[in-house]
């Protein structure tokens, strides 16, 4: 047997050296916190791309309104709706005596209904003409009455002046 070794005590044989206190390194004491913020971070940046509106070129459309089929070789149909004003290139108006006569040239129509559409042109021509003539009797006399009522208000606005002023005059006042 050998002779114990002055240099070491029994506590180190104990492990007594062992069970001390190491102080965490900053790198440890910061790392856990760190790692958090960084997954929050990068959860927060998912769910903003997730929750953010598409850019100019997505378009979202409702699951309904998708039509799905088999891709089959054929002729290609597009259709695009597309607004607009078509107008004609020339227009031609005519009223019922030259269409009728028109139609009486190309034998579409016999000589007596010409002779009553042109009876009938010629009866709404006269009306025309009539109510025409009274609309504007009807204003000139419509301006005479407006007329009329303004002056009569003008001089309903100075009876009354002259009235308040013989009122006033009428009026007993003590002496002062």
């Amino acid at each position: 047997m050998t002779a114990p070794n002055p240099t070491i005590t029994p506590e180190a044989f104990r492990g007594a050296g062992m069970d001390r206190k190491i102080p965490p390194s900053a790198w440890r004491r910061y790392a856990r916190p760190a790692g958090a913020a960084a997954a929050l971070v990068v959860v927060a940046f998912v769910a903003a791309l997730a929750l953010m509106p598409g850019s100019a070129r997505t378009m979202k459309i409702e699951s309904g309104t998708v039509t799905v089929g088999d891709v089959t070789r054929g002729a290609f149909e597009d259709f695009v709706p597309i607004r607009g004003r078509v107008t004609p290139l020339n227009t031609v108006y005519l009223d019922a005596l030259e269409g009728g006569r028109q139609l009486f040239a190309s034998g579409n129509t016999a000589k007596s209904d010409l002779e009553n559409i042109e009876d009938e042109f010629y009866y709404q021509k006269r009306k025309f003409d009539l109510l025409t003539e009274t609309l504007r009797t009807t204003e000139r006399l419509q301006e005479t009455q407006l007329k009329q009522i303004k002056e009569t208000a003008e001089r309903l606005v100075e009876n009354l002046d002259l009235a308040r002023r013989n009122l006033d005059g009428l009026m007993a006042r003590a002496p002062g």
